[in-house]
């Protein structure tokens, strides 16, 4: 089974369309119901997925596809599914967070859990036992109560949470003058820890003596009947989950005689924040609103230990595997997470040495030294000078070229001097350049991110320049989940180091807290440690969007002279980066290194596509082959090349052949011999492979192209009489991962 969320699997017609489709599906299906939703018992499996003769898993595209042909919902019929499986795909926060865990009905007692792209999983950790809400969102969260007690819902257990809530605000008015801990112009906070915590609770209503009837009272109103046919009036799906996430912290607070009390931290934060105003005109709301700067109050509870939410893993799991290209040093991550892994497996990278360039580079095109701190990205030289670096790597570098900036602040600030100085237009000229959008709707960043492709392989409309340029941030979507393979990305560039925000309250207590348990003994990292990693990790995550496969290749440019001084920095790149980095101490050394690297790579790419689109003077080498045929009797020929190990399908028959090929690569039939007609039946379009019809009785020769490899594919004169369909398929084994 594959679980994902309802944003993505959401089939209703309204609530498809909408932004916030988790909080609408929840919505409705507490009050009229959903149609899709309520056929989801009637289809107890789901029907069998079939591809050349075998039984394939679905994808994410085939259970939508599917769920709206039968128009079921794809997001509860998975869930259905999972006590019948053997192997469940899901989001690995959908295992971390308790809550969500519960809520899908996981159960991971002696369960092997593999956990992907696992150099986020202490912020996940961190993130699943912590909470943050406005004074603001506990106002509508007692409305929201209120209104149940008026309707008669429970209401002595509605009124009872909203005195606690009521409680809370108040206690948020009476402590907002008073945050004397962080101060500056714009925020000023107070933190919170141990027996101040605890305080705190006791005042609002929340003390270990009140909570357990608190924790009932909570439960009893967020649980919806799903089995009545009568309407019954409930709270919003945004208040039954911040009431939850409450009694999550607090039962972590009170566990075990308060054993990780001291792993919390509890902030109030005040911030200037914009808030829109609608004017009131003779007794009706004008369409015209404005904008004024107001106080923002916030209430954070946060959990500094990502070993808390990972001791219910070890204690469930039989095994714990993670893996990802960024998770070293191993030390910092067990000493984090509290969980020592025996069995460590650091591999180098799938590409030779000669398909990647890397080099750091010290300084710019006027020679200014290229230290890309928070200091110096507001002096103007410094601007300049990265962007013109960018500028020269475009005119150098082919097709999709990506750039990563520590935060969107600093790609917004060197973006705009560009555009006043006239750096962009220039930019302009040689790729069509496009950035990573902030704050957007998801079809914003889908058409960000195909405008993109569209640049990188030349299919733009109208195109003229030489390729893309995409700026991005570490720690965003580009940086984090998207493949970049081939032309799709040619260079990555790096600027500077994403290090967490020195300002950030959270990543303050973070390093304090870390430095805490270092004197107490504990074998966690510093905090300096653990912050350094937290850059270097992000760092590592955005490099690796380029090389993708073993026969892809690239250029990895790392603007900031720290890497080219100092060993440690250096130290802090993954193992295969590491291994090949230059360090470049002039500019023109750089860029003419990096010339050459790139004319090679894209002289011999200029050669395979000749071969691999020859005209009619053009002679290709035939290969020997052997071909592999089922028929319907069960007689069996075989046939692959035999070149530098790959593999391909074909055949000799005569009647109605259906050629099957496992290949993913683009194969053309380019001759026919004897007098036969041939028509495509089908067009596989993810594999480009055709089938053809033959006639009864005759000797069909047809040579194919491998369109990647440039080889001419001569099928072994064989000749069988089938009836029906045949399939090709391949008993020979393969040397090359992406073919089969």
């Amino acid at each position: 089974a594959i679980l994902s969320s309802r944003d993505r699997t959401c089939i209703h017609p309204q609530i498809s369309k909408m932004s916030n489709r988790n909080e609408h599906c929840k919505e409705l299906l507490e009050d009229k119901g959903c149609a899709f939703h309520s056929r989801v018992k009637k289809f107890e499996d789901f029907p069998t997925l079939y591809h050349n003769g075998m039984i394939e898993p679905y994808d994410l595209e085939d259970l939508v596809s599917i769920g709206k042909r039968l128009r079921v919902c794809p997001y509860f019929w998975t869930l259905d599914l999972i006590p019948r499986c053997d192997i469940v795909f899901c989001p690995y926060n959908y295992l971390i967070d308790p809550i969500i865990r519960k809520c899908l009905s996981i159960n991971l007692s002696n369960s092997v859990v593999v956990l992907d792209e696992a150099h986020n999983i202490e912020d996940s950790c961190r993130e699943s036992i912590s909470l943050s809400i406005t004074q603001d969102q506990i106002r509508e969260m007692i409305r929201d109560l209120e209104e149940m007690q008026r309707q008669g819902v429970s209401p002595d257990e509605h009124f009872a949470v909203a005195k606690v809530m009521s409680a809370l605000s108040v206690w948020i008015t009476r402590h907002s003058d008073h945050l004397n801990d962080y101060r500056n112009f714009d925020l000023s906070g107070k933190v919170l820890a141990g027996k101040e915590i605890l305080a705190l609770l006791t005042e609002v209503g929340l003390g270990e003596q009140a909570f357990p009837v608190i924790k009932r009272i909570v439960t009893a109103i967020t649980t919806v009947e799903k089995d009545t046919d009568e309407y019954v009036p409930t709270l919003l799906a945004s208040t039954s989950s911040t009431l939850q996430n409450i009694v999550l912290i607090l039962e972590y607070l009170y566990v075990d005689s308060k054993k990780y009390m001291d792993d919390f931290r509890a902030a109030l934060v005040k911030t200037v924040s914009k808030k829109k105003h609608f004017e009131s005109r003779n007794g009706w709301m004008s369409k015209d609103n404005f904008s004024s700067n107001s106080w923002t109050h916030t209430l954070s509870f946060w959990c500094l230990n990502p070993a808390v939410a990972m001791s219910d893993i070890k204690r469930m799991t039989h095994s714990l595997i993670v893996a990802s290209g960024t998770l070293w040093p191993m030390d910092s991550f067990e000493s984090e997470l509290d969980t020592a892994f025996p069995l460590k497996l650091q591999t180098g990278h799938v590409i030779s040495n000669d398909s990647v360039w890397v080099g750091s580079l010290s300084t710019g095109p006027s020679g200014q030294q290229l230290t890309a701190t928070f200091k110096n990205t507001e002096i103007l030289s410094f601007q300049d000078e990265v962007g013109s670096t960018v500028l020269d790597v475009c005119k150098i570098v082919p097709y999709g070229v990506l750039c990563f900036f520590p935060s969107y602040g600093m790609m917004t600030k060197l973006v705009q001097r560009w555009k006043n100085t006239g750096l962009w237009d220039e930019m302009c000229e040689y790729k069509v350049v496009v950035a990573e959008p902030q704050r957007t709707e998801e079809g914003s960043f889908d058409a960000t991110m195909q405008e993109y492709y569209d640049g990188a392989s030349g299919k733009a409309l109208g195109c003229t320049q030489n390729g893309a340029l995409l700026l991005a941030v570490c720690r965003g979507k580009v940086s984090e989940g998207l493949d970049f393979a081939d032309n799709s990305a040619r260079a990555v560039i790096t600027v500077g180091i994403p290090f967490p925000s020195i300002k950030d309250i959270q990543v303050d207590q973070k390093k304090k807290y870390n430095d805490q348990c270092n004197k107490m003994g504990r074998p966690v990292m510093s905090g300096h440690t653990w912050y350094e990693t937290q850059g270097f990790r992000a760092l590592n995550q955005a490099l690796g969007r380029c090389i993708r496969h073993s026969s892809d290749w690239g250029a990895l440019v790392v603007i900031d002279h720290r890497f080219t001084e100092r060993e440690s920095y250096r130290k802090g790149l993954s193992k295969w980066i590491r291994e090949k980095l230059c360090r470049y101490w002039t500019y023109n050394d750089a860029m003419t290194s990096l010339r050459k690297f790139i004319e090679l790579k894209v002289e011999g790419q200029n050669k395979i596509d000749l071969v691999q689109k020859p005209d009619c003077s053009t002679q290709m080498p035939a290969l020997k082959c052997r071909s592999s045929v089922t028929s319907s009797a069960g007689d069996r020929f075989a046939c692959a090349t035999e070149s530098e190990g790959q593999c391909c399908g074909s055949s000799v028959v005569s009647g109605d052949v259906k050629l099957g090929r496992p290949s993913s690569r683009s194969v053309e039939p380019i001759d026919v011999d004897d007098n036969v007609t041939i028509r495509p039946i089908y067009v596989d379009t993810e594999r480009s492979v055709e089938s053809i019809d033959v006639n009864d009785n005759a000797t069909v020769s047809p040579v194919y192209v491998d369109t990647e490899i440039g080889a001419e594919l001569v099928v072994a004169e064989k000749t069988m009489s089938v009836d029906g369909y045949v399939s090709v398929v391949s008993e020979s084994p393969c040397s090359s991962p992406e073919l089969f």
